[in-house]
């Protein structure tokens, strides 16, 4: 990092509360973006794997900021109207919404647009309230990532840093094993057949929000037959199934990633890649016949900056690039091949324990010469990944599991992942004759 940049960090740490990462812990500064790169100051260029968590899926420039850039100039001739209300909207709004439906698995009818996809899963659940009034109890699964607002923060349970000391949760939350190996398989059963009527009832769980595939909690993929017979379990006992997309919409391979799975939510929230271009959205779908007359009483929720014109402009090109580019197969195809070169290349390195996921949302578990997570090694091989001009991210709570994650723009090329996978297979090798 130059002069410059540092010069930005010290100004920024002036002025901003930190996050997500420490003061003087930024790897580096973009000066400007070129397609899946991030180019430095010094020209420099560094291969984007992270997406921003998801948020940039079409990278820094393609042919869709072409298209949002051109409607942003019929936006500034007055073409398209401010919201009056959030309610009836305008007609982006009804469009997107209507274009929305169209895409996803049929079954829904029901679109509320939010500001984020914690503000989405925190609308979801109290959906789930005003339809449940008498049960008083959540599902979530351990490792689990929702927000860091409430209620949503509640079922939240992949890091114990999101929660204050003290914290006091408004959900009494049952925290169920995620049922990703075997293992995990046998405890949620045993969680089920040791706690049921103890500490929890099936029958008053209200709603249980779930990842059909774990993002921050470590980039765990669910065993296919437990997940659709858990889903299916749950849903005949009256407890409504809210999928928690807002990762995993398009991204790995399927339009939802619950089709993996062969279920039906009752409820999707989805967010990040409506973000795309910074403009903040999430939504939440509703399945048909879900909501019956009289279930949500005039004023049950609003907002207003809802559905804003400048999002749902978005949303729209978000959509047409998804289809026009068959982002869904080329996230399936490329993604398979990302994960197939990933393990070939890794195999024989005993610093990796498990390389998982599905499409382009991918996990390196990595753990040190004595078979433990080791968040040391971790950073360190972020950082060597960096050096050799690719932007890796990491998942997973540090103590259980140590996981480099990857979340490439939906555009990547299979040349872009040929070099991805030399450098990180550099990386890892090189750690592994220092470690030895």
């Amino acid at each position: 990092m130059d002069r410059d940049d540092q010069a930005i960090v010290r100004e920024r740490s002036q002025v901003s509360l930190c996050t997500t990462v420490a003061e003087g812990d930024q790897p580096f500064i973009p000066y400007k973006g070129d397609a899946n790169y991030h180019i430095l100051r010094n020209g420099r260029p560094i291969l984007d794997l992270t997406s921003q968590y998801g948020v940039a899926p079409f990278g820094n420039y393609s042919r869709a900021h072409r298209n949002m850039y051109d409607l942003l100039q019929e936006f500034g001739r007055g073409k398209y109207a401010a919201s009056v209300d959030p309610d009836p909207g305008h007609r982006l709004e009804v469009l997107l919404k209507q274009r929305l439906l169209e895409f996803l698995p049929e079954g829904y009818e029901f679109i509320l647009f939010e500001l984020s996809g914690a503000t989405a899963n925190n609308v979801a659940l109290t959906i789930a309230e005003h339809i449940s009034p008498k049960r008083n109890q959540w599902g979530s699964f351990e490792r689990a990532f929702h927000g860091r607002h409430q209620p949503a923060k509640d079922l939240t349970a992949s890091n114990t840093g999101h929660k204050a000391p003290g914290y006091r949760p408004s959900l009494s939350t049952v925290y169920f094993p995620y049922p990703s190996s075997s293992k995990d398989i046998i405890r949620l059963l045993e969680f089920i057949n040791a706690n049921e009527e103890r500490t929890f009832s099936i029958e008053n769980l209200s709603a249980f929000m779930m990842e059909f595939i774990q993002g921050e909690g470590g980039m765990y993929v669910p065993r296919e037959s437990v997940m659709h017979n858990f889903v299916e379990a749950l849903q005949e006992k009256g407890v409504l199934v809210i999928a928690d997309e807002c990762q995993t919409f398009i991204r790995t391979g399927r339009r939802c990633a619950f089709e993996h799975y062969d279920v039906k939510p009752d409820m999707i929230t989805i967010s990040k890649i409506f973000s795309w271009c910074g403009f903040p959205m999430g939504a939440v779908i509703v399945r048909k016949g879900l909501i019956k007359e009289g279930t949500l009483p005039l004023g049950w929720h609003s907002g207003s900056q809802l559905g804003q014109p400048l999002p749902c402009l978005a949303g729209l090109v978000m959509l047409e690039t998804a289809i026009k580019e068959n982002l869904v197969e080329h996230a399936q195809k490329i993604g398979s091949l990302f994960i197939e070169k990933l393990q070939s290349a890794l195999k024989d390195n005993p610093l990796v324990k498990e390389i998982r996921g599905k499409g382009l949302m991918i996990g390196i578990d990595i753990v040190n010469l004595e078979g433990k997570p080791d968040a040391g090694l971790l950073g360190s091989v972020v950082d060597a990944c960096l050096e050799k001009g690719v932007y890796v991210g990491t998942a997973g709570n540090k103590k259980h599991e140590t996981v480099v994650r990857l979340l490439p723009p939906l555009m990547i090329t299979a040349h872009e992942i040929d070099f991805a996978v030399k450098q990180i297979q550099d990386a890892f090798d090189l750690f592994f004759e220092a470690y030895r």
